[in-house]
């Protein structure tokens, strides 16, 4: 796992070294994000074909919720990748 570029932005090269080291310093609690999220995104996926989703009159609203909250799971898991 690389630190992401887009982390680094604005900061002074004190607040880069400081951070870099606490990146590294974090793998273990990442990496158990990092599962919580792509279990929460399989979830969401699975519940997008349940029957009360489909049955429900706003269903095209609730998939674009969940879909929604997928895509921003993925960029999290972008940045602490």
């Amino acid at each position: 796992m690389a630190l992401n570029l887009k982390l680094l932005k604005g900061l002074t090269q004190d607040e880069i070294n400081d951070l870099k080291g606490s990146f590294k310093a974090s793998t273990l609690f990442r990496r158990q994000l990092s599962k919580i999220l792509e279990e929460n995104n399989k979830g969401l996926l699975n519940s997008l074909m349940k029957d009360e989703v489909l049955n429900c009159p706003n269903w095209a609203l609730v998939h674009q919720d969940r879909l929604a909250q997928i895509k921003c799971n993925d960029r999290l898991l972008k940045l602490i990748s």
